[in-house]
């Protein structure tokens, strides 16, 4: 999905590329979210050392991982006195990153609870707004265990399929209108 989104951005002529997969796994209220993260190196000096902000709860952050899976060095911290502030992580990777350079890393975090039964059996999983496609490309993807069955989805500019005998369905941001709410998918767990 990443090199589709960089594909598509080259396209575009847009320097940014937002890609989430959100996998649920069954019997979770949750799902894991699957974050690309990009930092570029605008020091003049080889960078190994990298700082980011996250507004969200620190116990919803699972870890930062290179692309190949190795999981980074973080520290998480929160100033105790500044409730509310964002939280400041750091991470260190092995190879330093030159100047001009991109460094691209996966975040895991847990996502917002999967919405209570809709009706018998019926889940709605929503996911996070899709900026416009003059900021980035961006594309959102729901990846479910076998088992469940994907009644509906929303905006029905997404593509639905099955991979590795799993239902997933897809969202990119230059095929649908600006205007669309924020994807998301009803599903069913079959016995």
């Amino acid at each position: 999905m990443a090199s589709l989104a960089e594909q598509e951005a080259e396209r575009l002529r847009v320097a940014e590329v937002s890609v989430q997969l959100y996998e649920v796994r069954r019997g979770k209220s949750e799902a894991i979210v699957w974050s690309l993260e990009e930092y570029v190196n605008r020091g003049f000096d080889a960078q190994s050392h990298f700082q980011h902000e996250l507004r969200i709860p620190e116990q919803q952050v699972l870890g930062f991982y290179t692309l190949e899976g190795k999981p980074l060095s973080a520290t998480i911290r929160r100033l105790a006195y500044l409730e509310g502030q964002p939280l400041n992580v750091e991470f260190t990777v092995g190879s330093p990153v030159q100047p001009g350079e991109r460094l691209r890393v996966i975040r895991l975090d847990r996502s917002r609870a999967i919405a209570e039964t809709m009706q018998k059996d019926a889940y709605l999983l929503a996911l996070d707004r899709v900026p416009d496609t003059n900021m980035a490309v961006a594309v959102r993807l729901a990846y479910f265990p076998k088992g469940a069955s994907v009644v509906r989805y929303s905006p029905d500019t997404g593509f639905s399929s099955v991979f590795a005998g799993k239902p997933t369905v897809s969202w990119r941001n230059s095929d649908s209108n600006p205007h669309d709410p924020a994807p998301s998918v009803t599903f069913r767990w079959s016995p």
